[in-house]
């Protein structure tokens, strides 16, 4: 598979893809050839998702002071909503939904390099002239302050490629793109008026063997999917199979589940190989996983009580104050006795601590003493890198997340958590200060609209979404929702 690529590596091309999976799946083919091949070690190759491989070319520059400064994701999305609430009206629910939507659709224009002028003058609504105020003021505030953020950055490298600023390769490889928007055509253009070879990657020739299949219901195809790539697989173990659905981003853990019945029926109890025999390639939130919902809950109880319900989690959580929860369970069963509240931290403590003596209780009571210590020393206002710090040892306060040796799942979320807490620094760029809720519900909502997957093996089969799959080669493939 991929029978381009190692000569394209070999002319010392620089191999840019649309999806960061296709990045992936290249790279562990290369190292597949060569091995094949009889070599035990070889260079690193050049290949990177479009938009890693913009940011290279801007850090490219010789003189940095001379190109704006780059704003972050989060950074930008936070700028925008301020931009956006200024054009709400107070109080409107869901404000962070809107912002996702907004960023998104910024995002698309300056990917299609719509003018601003354009897009005021064809605002018909209150709610589309609403959002034709912001993205002005948001793009003026960019300009203004020199930042550039990352839907800008193929404008920026285009102009930087064009003022002879930074090297280009001798040839790039274009991988997954199934077309050129326009502002990567700009960036082509620059590259080949400056002597680059920009060439497509070939693709395989067309399956001869194609069948369609009828099922009643979205679910019935699903299975049945999963049913036909147990099948491939006992005829052929080494293939390279694929399910595609064009509805995975929108409900992954249904549609995996449902793959995951027909494949290997009764996967719920077997061993964890079992579920991971289909690799979906699509995260979840981060804030989803338990370990990271506990240490938010926490962090939410340093500035507002919790519901019992709430507390009673913490209390059966073993990802702070030990392992150990006998004692604990008391407590809930304590805690139940009373009226659901909302419940502050020194009330929670002048009520319960003492109602149970055993070792598990009394270090609970003991993180929770030390979480209120942290809380009540907080300045007022300060800085993202200094409520991170403040963050993280409130959760080591607590002895989050568990004392218990950490797997290889386990170890790769709380390195996110902390790269989550370094990307949260960022935001100084454009809130020097905040107070203790601001940080919080900051990072929360980061958390919140993070997408995150460990690191496994491929699995058996490759369930993905249509963007992901495009550019990738299999030796069998199902497309899924092909109803319209």
């Amino acid at each position: 598979m991929y029978s381009w690529l190692q000569e394209a590596i070999a002319e010392k091309a620089e191999v840019v893809t649309a999806s960061r999976r296709l990045a992936r799946e290249l790279r562990a083919a290369y190292d597949g050839q060569q091995i094949a091949s009889g070599h035990k070690a070889w260079l690193t190759p050049a290949i990177r998702t479009w938009h890693d491989w913009l940011g290279r070319q801007a850090a490219s520059v010789e003189n940095p002071t001379s190109i704006p400064n780059r704003l972050d994701a989060f950074s930008s999305a936070w700028l925008l909503e301020r931009c956006l609430r200024r054009q709400l009206a107070d109080g409107l629910p869901g404000v962070g939904g809107i912002v996702r939507q907004a960023v998104q659709s910024w995002q698309r224009l300056q990917e299609w390099k719509v003018p601003l002028v354009e897009l005021e003058s064809s605002s018909r609504s209150i709610d589309e002239q609403a959002f034709s105020l912001a993205i002005s003021e948001y793009a003026q505030q960019l300009s203004s302050d020199g930042w550039v953020d990352g839907a800008g950055m193929g404008e920026l490298v285009a102009t930087l490629i064009a003022r002879k600023e930074i090297s280009v390769p001798d040839k790039l490889v274009l991988a997954g793109f199934d077309r050129l928007s326009p502002s990567v055509q700009s960036v082509c253009d620059a590259l080949e008026n400056a002597g680059c070879v920009i060439v497509a990657a070939a693709t395989r020739e067309s399956c001869n063997d194609i069948s369609v299949m009828s099922c009643d219901t979205m679910e019935s195809e699903l299975r049945a999917a999963g049913a036909w790539a147990r099948a491939k697989l006992n005829d052929e173990p080494q293939a390279k199979i694929a399910i595609v659905s064009p509805t995975l981003e929108a409900n992954a853990p249904a549609i995996t589940r449902l793959i995951r019945e027909g494949l290997v029926p009764g996967w719920q109890y077997g061993s964890p190989e079992f579920a991971a025999a289909a690799n979906v390639s699509y995260g979840r939130k981060l804030a989803d996983y338990p370990a990271i919902s506990i240490a938010l809950l926490l962090l939410r109880w340093m500035y507002q009580g919790l519901r019992s319900r709430e507390i009673s989690s913490l209390l059966r959580s073993p990802c702070i104050a030990g392992q150990e929860i006998e004692g604990r369970g008391r407590l809930e069963l304590e805690l139940r006795r009373h009226p659901d509240r909302s419940w502050s931290m020194p009330e929670f403590l002048n009520i319960f601590r003492g109602s149970d003596d055993s070792p598990d209780s009394i270090r609970f009571f003991a993180c929770i003493t030390e979480l209120e210590k942290v809380v009540t020393i907080h300045p007022d206002l300060a800085g993202a890198a200094e409520w991170a710090k403040r963050i993280d040892e409130a959760l080591t306060a607590v002895h989050w997340p568990g004392d218990a040796p950490l797997d290889s799942r386990e170890f790769q979320l709380v390195n996110r958590w902390r790269e989550l807490l370094n990307e949260f620094t960022r935001i100084e760029m454009v809130t020097p200060r905040m107070d203790l809720a601001d940080a919080c519900q900051r990072l929360t909502a980061l958390a919140s609209d993070t997408l995150y997957q460990p690191e496994s093996g491929r699995g058996s089969v490759q369930v993905l979404g249509m963007l992901e799959a495009a550019g990738m080669e299999f030796d069998y493939l199902w497309i899924s929702g092909l109803d319209a």
